[in-house]
């Protein structure tokens, strides 16, 4: 406890993710060592619209609010998501909050080609790889354009 009290300290949300162990006093470098290792799962990207080759380190630190299994097909399971109002910006803008509705259909794929031959693909938001596979966001209707 007394480490992630020190790292608070010092560090903020806009210095994640660490790189810089001599931030630290040397009693708790080794407890860095293991956040540092082990900060993917707390350390939730943020995705921009418009973008299909994003990256995401692991599943259980993306950056939804809600995420449910809308439907299981023998060609993909689809989730309905809604993500966290930081943790989506604007391509054309990234500086700038994207201010549309969170929600979004989400179909998880074996990889991006075939994410490209899906018929959602004309609806797409954004998309990213994890674990493996390829994540494509899409609008539940083709007429939700943002």
């Amino acid at each position: 406890m007394d480490f992630l009290i020190k790292l608070t300290n010092v560090i903020y949300d806009e210095h994640l993710t660490v790189v810089d162990r001599d931030i630290i006093d040397a009693e708790f470098r080794n407890n860095l060592d293991t956040f540092m290792g082990n900060q993917a799962m707390v350390c939730a990207p943020v995705f921009l619209t418009g973008r299909f080759k994003q990256e995401a380190p692991l599943l259980r630190c993306l950056p939804f609010v809600e995420a449910h299994l809308h439907h299981q097909r023998a060609s993909g399971d689809v989730f309905k998501v809604k993500f966290h109002r930081e943790h989506l910006k604007l391509k054309s803008d990234p500086e700038g909050d994207y201010t549309g509705d969170m929600s979004f259909r989400m179909k998880v794929f074996e990889e991006l080609l075939a994410a490209a031959r899906h018929a959602s693909w004309d609806r797409k938001v954004l998309g990213f790889m994890c674990e493996g596979r390829y994540y494509m966001c899409y609008w539940p209707h083709a007429w939700s354009h943002w």
